[in-house]
């Protein structure tokens, strides 16, 4: 055979090859891609029946401690949609938590208004409005407010005027650095992305910080920041990652975001 035909030949063989590998990787991704479209719903069931279960064998204190687990919970929602999905980092996700708090508890004491049917529309469009604002200011009016950050504001504005009549009054706390930074924990403890990863960190770290603080009450902030350092250090998906992987998650940091528009690059004409 000559040796122009075997290097031919040789250079088929290996072309054979990679695509077959590439078809291998390609049917594997596909593989942990179906898996994950059925541990996550599975995951999401089971976070929502114990919810629903909890009030009928939790006693009372416990139920009211519960609920405002549940308003913190969607509070972290917030910031999933913007941090997960966008990839934006937004440190002040308490101003427009704070502010709609501090807008139904003046609606409250000044004009009598507490119907949840009003409180609830007034307090989201409180935190849809400043969120509007806050995002025109930042782009200095170049480009509108993007929908995964006024979103943020309105589901924050939400759990912000939730929180406030749950807990019965306002405190300027509310729209401070610590609140900012007690959300970003609870998505980074849980796990970004998921929606869910939000979800099981708010319960998790509240839960914990409870019985840390009754029974450790002089070291409890302590022992709960080392817990979180653990966390991050050896699982810095959080702790969902334990049952969905990277290729699993609905959302990973605006990632999917930016192979859409890729995807669209290439095949535009």
């Amino acid at each position: 055979m000559p040796k122009s035909m075997s290097v031919v030949k040789q250079a088929i063989v290996a072309d054979v090859g990679d695509e077959a590998d590439g078809a291998m990787a390609e049917s594997a991704a596909a593989g942990q891609a179906g898996s994950g479209r059925k541990v996550l719903p599975i995951v999401e069931s089971v976070v929502l029946v114990a919810a629903l279960v909890a009030p009928l064998v939790l006693q009372d204190y416990l139920t009211v401690f519960a609920t405002r687990v549940i308003i913190l919970a969607l509070f972290a929602l917030s910031f999933d949609l913007v941090w997960g999905y966008a990839g934006i980092m937004s440190f002040g996700q308490a101003l427009f938590f704070g502010s709609a708090g501090y807008g139904v508890a003046l609606l409250a004491r000044d004009f009598d208004i507490t119907n949840i049917f009003l409180v609830l529309p007034a307090g989201t469009i409180i935190g849809l409005t400043f969120a509007l604002l806050l995002g025109g200011f930042l782009l200095l009016g170049r480009h509108p407010s993007s929908v995964i950050f006024v979103s943020l504001g309105t589901v924050a504005g939400l759990a912000g005027s939730l929180y406030a009549f749950h807990e019965g009054f306002v405190w300027p706390n509310m729209v401070g650095v610590v609140v900012s930074t007690q959300v970003v924990l609870y998505v980074l403890f849980g796990g970004s992305g998921t929606l869910i990863g939000a979800v099981i960190g708010a319960v998790i770290v509240e839960g914990v910080s409870f019985w840390l603080s009754d029974n450790y009450r002089e070291i409890w902030p302590i022992i709960l920041g080392l817990l979180l350092l653990l966390v991050i250090l050896f699982r810095p998906l959080g702790l969902i990652s334990f049952v969905l992987g990277e290729r699993e998650r609905v959302g990973s940091f605006g990632a999917k975001a930016k192979e859409n528009v890729k995807e669209k690059r290439n095949a535009a004409p």
